[in-house]
């Protein structure tokens, strides 16, 4: 696997497991701006990942079998490199699975992540409607990698985002209460600020970097 931009003496390395229909490319603005802090990106092609993947589509074995796939991508291209983790959309249960299964993970982003996809969904009463677990295994499966995480998080919205509701984000701060976890909003923009704001999104992954990497110094 090969970095969207090459940074000479990286200083921090980060992970991002894209969105669905989205691609690589669609973080190289991202990448070229954490470049200028010495942080090199990279970020897997989920589609190839996927397509190499026998079990079907919408199951916890495929999703399992992605995440088993880039664990042995990650192992050959930085076996000992602290790595920080992001997801974004569709790409933050595998990017929440990927924390527990590499040792070297110290930070995990979520961008914009869809309640459904995390397998959250609200209660079917009007009054009082609280976000309740999927019965679905996929969802299952999601809910338990996304309960897993144990290093610090960050949760970044996009103040527009109809995919990610704001209260969505207060409900994700309690799975994570017995860690450190920051909540960021990017203004004018919606689900996808990798592609609308890159230079926002990036200054708050990096802060994000450098506060983790300074407490694990």
């Amino acid at each position: 696997m090969q970095p969207l931009v090459s940074v000479h003496d990286a200083h921090a390395t980060c992970v991002v497991l894209h969105g669905w229909d989205h691609a690589p490319r669609d973080w190289r603005f991202v990448a070229r701006w954490l470049a200028r802090e010495r942080t090199e990106l990279y970020c897997p092609d989920l589609r190839a990942v996927a397509a190499r993947q026998d079990s079907p589509g919408g199951s916890p074995d495929r999703s399992a079998g992605m995440v088993d796939v880039i664990v042995e991508q990650l192992g050959e291209t930085c076996p000992r490199t602290p790595v920080h983790l992001v997801g974004h959309s569709a790409g933050t249960a595998l990017a929440a699975a990927l924390s527990s299964r590499l040792p070297q993970v110290i930070s995990v982003t979520l961008v914009d992540p869809v309640p459904r996809v995390l397998g959250l969904t609200r209660s079917d009463g009007t009054a009082n409607r609280r976000w309740v677990g999927i019965d679905d295994e996929r969802a299952k499966w999601a809910l338990r990698s996304l309960r897993s995480v144990t290093v610090p998080v960050s949760i970044v919205r996009g103040e527009g985002s109809s995919l990610c509701p704001a209260d969505f984000v207060d409900e994700m701060r309690l799975n994570f209460e017995r860690i450190e976890t920051l909540v960021f909003q990017i203004l004018r923009c919606g689900h996808s600020p990798n592609i609308v704001a890159p230079a926002k999104l990036a200054d708050v992954i990096q802060l994000h970097i450098d506060g983790t990497s300074r407490r694990t110094a």
